[in-house]
């Protein structure tokens, strides 16, 4: 297994790097462009692998450089990080006004490597696997062992490379919202996610921050990626109009909502992936 982590511009604030434990390092890769490589190596001492330093080469273009990649390696699971998260774990219920049933709690270095180690093993099962987001941990229904299925993955990607690249399934095809596309791909195609629901992930600040995305996202691009994704995805994607609340360019905005469980069930059939044998992931 390797976790990549796609990142511009943000040379000296590499906030999901800080997070992962010595032990985890030897297998996370930063993915950049050609520009920026030799910076981050001698800043970080990590691996570090390269995209064209080039205007179209994108956080998509990142991703499906990460596929080829780790399949070129013979590398059955990767995780992929956005560069700006903050991990917490699930704890007992403290404040009864809470949104979600129960308590949030910072990672320590322990726990993020066994959340590494929940999520490869969930990927002997499924095409595509995450942890809770944040911001939406009271949408989640899981089931006795932890788990809710087939909804909203994004930023927290844990996948197989070989079933991507086998489907001829890109993450290319757009230049932004390419983690919708490509779950609604997915499910339309028969595949099932997993959402570890013990394990959250957030973003550190808001969206929009310096490097990143912020350096080419506008209205422009975003109303442009909302009504692509409506055009290959049209029984699935309902576009709709939002406010920004702080973060990327403020002001009304074109957005969608993802029908994800419609999606999965148009599938001709429920694909179950070949089962991983290996159980460990370093």
């Amino acid at each position: 297994m390797r976790i990549y982590i796609p990142t511009r511009g943000r040379l000296d604030k590499q906030i999901t790097l800080r997070s992962i434990p010595d032990s985890l390092r030897p297998i996370t890769w930063l993915m950049c462009r050609e520009d920026e490589a030799d910076a981050l190596r001698d800043r970080y001492g990590v691996n570090v692998a390269t995209v064209p330093a080039r205007p179209k080469y994108r956080i998509a273009q990142k991703r499906q450089a990460i596929m080829v990649h780790a399949a070129r390696d013979g590398v059955e699971r990767v995780l992929m990080l956005d560069d700006d998260f903050v991990f917490l774990k699930k704890g007992l219920k403290k404040d009864p006004a809470a949104k979600t049933p129960y308590s949030m709690y910072n990672q320590t270095g322990d726990d993020f490597f066994d959340m590494v180690a929940d999520v490869a093993e969930a990927l002997r099962d499924y095409a595509v696997v995450t942890c809770a987001e944040r911001n939406r941990c009271h949408t989640y229904v899981p089931d006795k062992k932890g788990r809710a299925y087939n909804t909203r993955v994004n930023g927290f990607i844990a996948c197989r490379p070989s079933i991507i690249l086998n489907e001829g399934f890109r993450w290319d095809e757009l230049d932004i919202m390419e983690d919708f596309n490509m779950m609604l791909n997915l499910y339309r195609a028969g595949y099932e996610s997993a959402v570890l629901c013990d394990w959250i992930w957030g973003q550190r600040g808001v969206s929009g921050a310096a490097g990143g995305c912020s350096t080419y996202r506008d209205q422009a691009v975003q109303a442009k990626a909302v009504n692509a994704l409506k055009a290959l995805h049209e029984d699935f994607v309902r576009v709709v109009e939002k406010e920004t609340k702080g973060g990327w360019f403020g002001g009304k905005r074109l957005d969608c909502q993802m029908y994800w469980k419609k999606a999965l069930a148009s599938a001709p059939s429920i694909i179950k992936p070949e089962r991983l044998e290996r159980w460990d992931f370093l």
